[in-house]
């Protein structure tokens, strides 16, 4: 079976355990460490991403 197919099916099926909990009110709150875990993912995606964006505009100023 095709991964890329295995992995959509195991993403949409989370999902919908996820979406039938939130909704049965079990998923429970998001407690304060989750949230400081949500930010430093997106603080740490941030600063990879303007590292990396800067890195290539240094790269692609020395193509001719």
């Amino acid at each position: 079976m095709n991964t890329m197919l295995m992995t959509v099916g195991y993403l949409r099926a989370h999902a919908r355990r996820v979406g039938r909990n939130v909704f049965r009110n079990e998923a429970g709150a998001l407690s304060l460490e989750w949230l400081v875990i949500a930010v430093a993912l997106v603080a740490a995606v941030a600063t990879a991403a303007t590292f990396f964006d800067k890195a290539l505009k240094a790269e692609d100023g020395k193509l001719p």
